[in-house]
């Protein structure tokens, strides 16, 4: 019983989480825009398209009919951004006008942890 609460909760602030970092696409879009890979066309379009699924994901965290689906699709959003951190890392880019590592390194854990736990959310936490 106590394992499903913890679960129920660490759903609940990952839904909460990327529908607020999907908001901050459309609201504040330039720090996301300068970490896209040079080599990705349109970064402006690519990030207003990952907000978008990114506040659909967390929002469908809280479905329960389309929850499976919903984590399913933040690990395949989460796997094609990824390159965007990476290049943020490896180019020492800022986020917010000024590079901090350990900032930097929390974005890129958070994403990992992102990954690991929308898994553990689809091998039992979802289907309730």
């Amino acid at each position: 019983m106590k394992i499903e609460k913890l679960k129920v909760f660490f759903r609940v602030l990952l839904g909460l989480f990327v529908i607020a970092t999907g908001t901050l696409h459309f609201w504040r879009p330039e720090p996301f825009v300068r970490i896209v890979p040079e080599y990705l066309p349109q970064p402006l379009a690519l990030v207003y398209v990952s907000g978008f699924f990114e506040m659909l994901g967390g929002i469908g965290l809280f479905i329960p009919s389309v929850r499976r689906e919903a984590a399913w699709g933040l690990i395949a959003l989460f796997v094609a951004v990824f390159p965007a951190n990476v290049n943020m890392a490896i180019l020492q880019l800022p986020l917010d006008g000024e590079f901090h590592p350990n900032k930097n390194s929390r974005i890129f854990l958070a994403e990992c942890c992102g990954v690991f736990s929308t898994r553990e959310f689809l091998e039992g936490g979802l289907s309730k």
